[in-house]
């Protein structure tokens, strides 16, 4: 694999992992709102 296509691969990991964390968090403050609701 060429020094590109392995920086193109980690970038789309590190993307991936990113938004799965976003994505998280993003359900966790959903969740939050949603238990403090009245």
């Amino acid at each position: 694999m060429s020094f590109t296509a392995a920086q193109t691969a980690s970038a789309s990991a590190e993307g991936a992992a990113a938004a799965a964390a976003a994505e998280e968090e993003a359900a966790e403050a959903a969740a939050a709102r949603h238990s403090q609701a009245p």
